[in-house]
């Protein structure tokens, strides 16, 4: 009877510091829970490590393009490295605007975690609530007098196991409720680093913006310039013409030799417009043309749009070159299949690498006047078995 009377004592005296849980546990949601040092979506992190390699390259084009800037005898030199500054602040803004677009995605992600989270607190609350008024209402007598009731050994311990179980459901509440409100406190923590990301992004795409504008308008001085000077202006078309043509050569025999040896077949379909619609005025046909006074063949057509305008595939495809040569500036090639191929050329920047597989109008570039161009256009080939043809007999002019 005694061992029986000092283990009843014993199981008393745990019952009630359990219930003291209630007391504790009000006083603990206050603590605070370790600072989310960092946003660690990989989206978000992969675009802040793509901009500091830009930036790194932006800046030691930069550099060289100051050190030839005052000495443009050179003219590809000079507008080759013109050409990659502007492209690398265009890719340093578009990466910005993607980081952006996630980081917005983010904080509503977020906003939204937040706003479950706190239903969720008060939920457990009412819960939480609930018991601690049972506990008070019955008092921690109502636990011992139960027990010492028990009529039998077993009715002793099936008691025991009851209130164990009442315990362990309160105990339950108390650790899911300090979860929540941990888990609560860190997502409030990343919304606000979220937040301040978004502010600084946000200031690094004016000033980049601006610097844009700036490097811009000295490639368009520079065109003007060149255009202007009736000597420079034949020595530069001179050596277009020959990279051109050389270029030209290359992709012919590249592109007859790759038909011969996969023997794709043409994935179907007529071409699609390589840019929005509302670009629909052609500047230069395919064929005979006079360019500053030169009479020349020319294998494309020129479509004007304004700088950074989407440039789709044409169709679907394999994209094949996408590089900067000194005539085509940034270009693209796409096998459709079957010897067929599409050009496009003077990018202001380029969203495609080599080998990836585009659909029928994807973006893959934005609109530009690298390389040896006069103002902002593209210049869309199509290509059969390696050689220029008329675009006109393969797409709608819309």
């Amino acid at each position: 009877m005694q061992n029986k009377k000092t283990t009843v004592k014993v199981i008393a005296a745990s019952i009630a510091a359990v219930l003291c849980v209630g007391t504790i546990f009000m006083t603990a949601i206050s603590e605070h829970v370790e600072a989310a040092a960092k946003v660690t979506d990989a989206t978000v992190q992969k675009y802040e490590d793509d901009i500091k390699k830009l930036e790194d390259e932006q800046n030691r084009i930069l550099g060289e393009l100051q050190s030839i800037r005052d000495d443009k005898a050179d003219q590809i030199a000079y507008k080759t490295t013109l050409d990659q500054a502007v492209t690398s602040m265009q890719l340093k803004i578009d990466k910005l605007d993607n980081m952006l677009i996630e980081l917005d995605k983010n904080i509503t992600e977020k906003e939204a975690e937040i706003e479950t989270k706190k239903a969720e607190i008060e939920d457990l609350k009412v819960k939480f609530a609930e018991r601690v008024r049972f506990a008070y209402e019955e008092g921690d007598v109502s636990y011992i007098e139960m027990i010492l009731g028990a009529e039998s050994m077993s009715d002793f311990f099936s008691r025991i196991e009851w209130i164990s179980n009442i315990l362990e459901y309160d105990r339950m509440l108390s650790n899911q409720y300090k979860q929540e409100q941990a888990d609560l406190e860190k997502a409030v923590e990343e919304l606000n680093v979220s937040i301040q990301m978004q502010e600084e992004a946000k200031k690094n795409l004016e000033s980049e913006k601006a610097s844009y504008e700036k490097l811009a308008a000295e490639c368009e001085s520079y065109i003007n310039a060149l255009a202007a000077d009736e000597a420079a202006s034949l020595q530069a078309y001179q050596e277009n013409q020959q990279k051109e043509a050389e270029l030209d050569q290359q992709l012919a025999n590249y592109l007859k030799e790759l038909q011969e040896k996969q023997k794709k077949e043409y994935v179907g379909g007529v071409f699609g417009w390589p840019l929005p619609l509302s670009c629909n005025r052609i500047s230069s046909y395919f064929g005979v043309r006079t360019l500053n006074g030169i009479t020349e063949s020319h294998g494309a057509l020129d479509i004007p749009a304004p700088v950074n305008t989407a440039i789709y595939a044409a169709n679907a495809g394999t994209v094949l070159k996408a590089e900067y040569h000194y005539s085509y500036g940034n270009y693209i090639l796409i096998d459709h299949g079957g010897g067929q191929s599409t050009l496009y050329a003077h990018c202001n920047s380029i969203s495609v690498s080599v080998g990836d597989t585009v659909s029928k109008g994807q973006q893959i570039g934005k609109v530009g006047t690298t390389g040896y161009s006069f103002g902002y256009h593209l210049h869309f080939e199509v290509r059969i078995n390696g050689t220029r043809v008329d675009p006109l007999g393969y797409v709608n002019k819309p």
